[in-house]
């Protein structure tokens, strides 16, 4: 299976793909743990609590010491007790096994990277992503929050998300940009999408 969704959204976020990465650990490791036995490599992105669970990150690193992680390099001081890791830094390639990754940075509150994971790219929790090209993959999983359509309405039920709007992309930026990238053939999944809209 390429692509296996544990959870996307502000509820937790933990993505599978090619098998044996896992993209963030924003769930309680009781919901992650049986997904583990075949995952080599952790890819962390940015330090909010529904994309960083502490306590699930350290228990896995301590339970599972085999299983390298990909930590971004503004993570380094908060994941000092990981021992198989590797520094990421943006606009650089690395190769983890068998597969390539390609760190890109993203617009959010706080410091955030989208992932190309061989041929397929990653990018949740970021205002805009139009500065990243990456064309004709396979697969692009991005955010693609809310409908802008429903937005006023949205605003009026849920004023507080004004917030979280000023941070995360629509639905309408995320097909626009993948529209731009993708060959005949590509596929557009949705991630991080608003329960409210």
């Amino acid at each position: 299976m390429i692509i296996n969704i544990i959870n996307s959204g502000s509820d937790g976020n933990a993505i599978i793909y090619y098998d044996d990465i896992l993209v963030d650990c924003g769930l309680p490791f009781k919901k992650i743990e049986p997904y583990l036995k075949n995952i080599k490599y952790i890819l962390l992105t940015h330090e909010h609590a529904d994309h960083f669970n502490i306590s699930t990150i350290k228990k896995i690193a301590s339970n599972f010491p085999l299983i390298k992680f990909g930590i971004p390099f503004y993570l380094a001081d908060q994941t000092n007790f990981i021992q198989n890791k590797i520094i990421l830094f943006h606009e650089k390639t690395y190769k983890l096994g068998s597969h390539i990754i390609k760190v890109f940075p993203l617009y959010h509150n706080v410091s955030n990277v989208a992932y190309q994971i061989d041929s397929l790219f990653h990018a949740t929790d970021t205002l805009a992503i139009d500065h990243i090209i990456v064309k004709n993959l396979d697969y692009y999983c991005i955010e693609g929050n809310y409908d802008e359509e429903m937005l006023d309405e949205l605003l009026e039920k849920y004023p507080y998300k004004l917030m979280s709007i000023e941070n995360h992309m629509s639905m309408q930026k995320a097909t626009t940009w993948f529209n731009k990238m993708r060959r005949d053939d590509s596929k557009l999944v949705l991630l991080h999408v608003s329960k409210n809209v």
